[in-house]
C-alpha cells in the first residue's frame, strides 16, 4: 500500500520526466559556469511550462470545453456482456461534451450526452457557490430545472453511510456537508490571486538570482573525469563539483537575505499570495522584521562556522560536447554522503540513456532506461521503481524532445507494463492481461486499455476554447422543482417524460427491448406489445407508494 501511494503520487511526474535531452552549456571553464548554464536551460523549459499553466489557468475561468469520449471495442462489449443479461454490440460509444465558465459565486455547465455520435440530450447546470444550491435544466426530459442543495444531498449520504455502517455494526466518521460560509469569498480570492499571478519570466529570474548567489559561494573542487554508463549508453566526461558548507554556508545566507529585503518581484509575489488568506495576522512588512532578525543572527559573534558540520555538493557531469549528461545533489554529516537527487542523460549519436533519482535510504524512486532520439522524436524503453523495487515498465514512442521547451506541453506515447512486486502469481496474472496505453498530446489525451493484446476500450478528452456559458438567474427559472420538498417531488415525477431521450436511443441503435431486458433480466418485448422506460419507471412509482402505505398501516 505504501509503495501504491508513493506510486500514485510520483509516477504521473516521473513518466512525463522521461524526455531529457543533454544541453549545451557553452565550453565552461568552472564548476559556477557550467552550473548556470545548466540553470539557464532548465529556467528556459519552467517558462514554457508556466507559462502554459498560468494560460490554461485563466482561460478555465473565462471558458473552457472538453469533450470526453469513451469508445467500446468488440472485445470490451464480450467482457461486459458476461456481466449483464444483455447484448451491447449495438454501443460503440458514450460521450460527454461540457463547457464550463467558474465565477468567484457561481459556476455553469452546459452538457451533451451523446451515444454512437448522436446527441441523446442536455443538460444546463447552475450552482451558487454561496448557499450550495444546484439547479439543473434537462430539456429532453423536462420543463424547468431540478434544485438541490449539495449540503443535504451531502448530509443525507452521511446518515445513510451511519445506518449502513451501525447496521453491520461498523464505526465510521460522519461525512460532513461542505462549509460554505467562506466559498464565495476563497473563490473570489482565487481569481484575484490568479490576476495578479506575476508573469513567467519574474519567477524564473528570481529563482536564477537566489540559486546564482549560492553557486557563487560554492567552494569548487578539482575537475575530474568520469565514464559515465546509463543502461546501454556510455560516455566520458568532466565532472565538476561545488560545495556549500559552514565557511561558506552564513555568508550565502546573508547575501540572499539581503538580497530579499530589497526584491521588489518578491514583494510582489507575496502579497499576491496574501490575496488568499486576506485574514491572515502575517504581514510583508512582519516579514521584513524577520529578514532583520535573521541578519542580525547570521552577523552575530556568536554565529560560528565551527557548529555547521553538514555540507552540500552538487555535482555535474560534462561530456565531450560540452553538453551537462548529468547532475547529481547529495548532502553530507558525520554518518557520510547522502546522494537525494541524481539526473543523468548520457549520449552517443542517436542514443540517449536516462536515470532519475529522487529519495533518500529507503524512500526513493528511480527511471533507469535508454532510448533512441531521431529528428527530435524519442522512443525508448525505461523502468521505474518504487524503494527499488520495480513497478512499471515504460515504452515511450514519439516523444517530442522540444514540445515542452517550445510549448510546455507534451507529445508522446507511454505503454505501461506492469511488474510482480508482491503479488501473488495468481494475481499479478490477472493484473498482468491488461495493457494500458497513455497518448498525451498538449492538452489532450488518450487512454487505451487492452486485454492480453485485444483492444478493450479507449478513454480520450479533447480541450478547446468555449464562449462563456449563459447564466440564468434562480429568479428567472420557472417551474423550479426543489427535490428536498415531497410536492416537488411528485410534481417532477409525473411532469418528467423519457419518450425523446429514448427516442433519441433508439435512433443512436439501441435495441427497442434493452431496459426491459437489463431490468428484468429478459425480454418479452414484441413489436405490438413494447414496454417502456415510462411504464417501468411508473411500475415502481406504483410499488414504492404501495409499500409507503404498508409500513404506515
Amino acid at each position: 500500500m505504501k509503495k501504491m501511494r508513493k506510486l500514485a503520487a510520483l509516477a504521473s511526474a516521473a513518466i512525463l520526466g522521461i524526455s531529457a535531452v543533454p544541453y549545451n552549456v557553452l565550453a565552461a571553464d568552472s564548476y559556477a559556469e557550467a552550473e548556470k548554464s545548466a540553470l539557464d536551460n532548465a529556467l528556459e523549459t519552467f517558462r514554457a511550462i508556466y507559462g502554459k499553466s498560468l494560460e490554461t489557468s485563466k482561460k478555465a475561468y473565462e471558458g473552457q470545453g472538453v469533450d470526453f469520449s469513451l469508445k467500446l471495442e468488440d472485445g470490451a462489449k464480450s467482457l461486459l456482456s458476461t456481466f449483464l443479461p444483455v447484448d451491447l454490440s449495438w454501443l460503440d460509444s458514450i460521450g460527454i461534451n461540457g463547457d464550463v465558465t467558474l465565477e468567484a459565486s457561481r459556476l455553469g455547465e452546459d452538457l451533451t450526452l451523446k451515444v454512437n455520435d448522436k446527441d441523446i440530450c442536455s443538460a444546463q447546470l447552475y450552482m451558487d457557490m454561496s448557499t450550495m444550491d444546484i439547479y439543473m435544466s434537462i430539456p429532453e426530459l423536462i420543463d424547468g430545472y431540478i434544485k438541490v442543495n449539495a449540503n443535504s444531498a451531502a448530509q443525507e449520504e452521511a446518515e445513510a453511510a451511519e445506518d449502513a455502517a451501525d447496521d453491520l455494526g461498523i464505526s465510521v466518521t460522519d461525512d460532513l456537508p461542505v462549509d460554505t460560509e467562506n466559498l464565495t469569498e476563497y473563490m473570489d480570492a482565487m481569481m484575484k490571486f490568479q490576476e495578479s499571478m506575476p508573469e513567467a519570466d519574474t519567477i524564473s529570474n528570481m529563482i536564477d538570482k537566489y540559486l546564482s548567489i549560492a553557486v557563487d559561494h560554492a567552494a569548487e573542487a578539482e575537475s575530474g573525469s568520469e565514464t559515465l554508463s546509463v543502461d546501454t549508453v556510455s560516455v566520458d566526461c568532466t565532472t565538476m563539483e561545488g560545495t556549500i558548507s559552514g565557511e561558506n554556508l552564513i555568508p550565502a545566507l546573508t547575501d540572499i537575505v539581503e538580497a530579499l529585503k530589497d526584491d521588489e518581484d518578491f514583494k510582489s509575489l507575496f502579497e499576491s499570495a496574501a490575496i488568499l488568506a486576506p485574514d491572515a495576522d502575517y504581514t510583508y512588512d512582519d516579514f521584513q522584521s524577520s529578514l532583520d532578525e535573521v541578519l542580525d543572527a547570521l552577523q552575530s559573534e556568536d554565529m560560528s562556522t565551527e557548529d555547521i558540520t553538514q555540507s552540500l555538493t552538487s555535482k555535474i557531469w560534462i561530456d565531450s560536447d560540452d553538453n551537462v549528461v548529468g547532475h547529481e545533489l547529495s548532502y553530507a554529516d558525520e554518518e557520510g554522503s547522502h546522494p537525494f537527487f541524481l539526473y543523468q542523460t548520457p549520449t552517443d549519436g542517436d542514443n540517449v540513456g536516462y536515470r532519475l533519482h529522487a529519495g533518500l535510504d529507503d524512500s526513493s524512486i528511480d527511471i533507469v532506461g535508454s532510448g533512441q532520439v531521431t529528428d527530435g522524436t524519442l522512443n525508448g524503453y525505461y523502468e521505474l521503481s518504487v524503494d527499488s523495487q520495480p513497478i512499471l515498465g515504460v515504452t515511450v514512442s514519439d516523444y517530442d524532445t522540444e514540445s515542452l521547451k517550445t510549448e510546455g506541453l507534451v507529445h508522446g506515447s507511454y505503454d505501461l507494463s506492469i511488474f510482480q512486486g508482491d503479488m501473488d502469481d495468481s494475481t499479478y496474472e490477472t493484473v498482468s492481461a491488461f495493457g494500458i496505453k497513455l497518448t498525451l498530446d498538449g492538452m489532450n489525451f488518450a487512454l487505451d486499455l487492452s486485454m492480453s493484446g485485444t483492444p478493450l476500450a479507449t478513454l480520450s478528452a479533447q480541450v478547446h476554447d468555449a464562449d462563456p456559458v449563459t447564466f440564468v438567474d434562480p429568479s428567472e427559472m420557472d417551474p423550479i422543482y426543489d427535490v428536498d420538498n415531497d410536492e416537488d417531488g411528485d410534481a417532477f415525477a409525473s411532469s418528467m417524460s423519457l419518450d425523446t431521450i429514448l427516442q433519441n436511443l433508439t435512433d443512436a441503435g439501441m435495441p427497442a427491448d434493452f431496459f426491459d431486458t437489463l431490468v428484468n433480466g429478459s425480454s418479452d418485448t414484441t413489436d405490438a406489445d413494447t414496454d417502456t422506460m415510462d411504464d417501468t419507471f411508473e411500475d415502481d412509482t406504483v410499488a414504492d407508494d404501495a409499500e409507503v402505505d404498508d409500513t404506515a398501516e
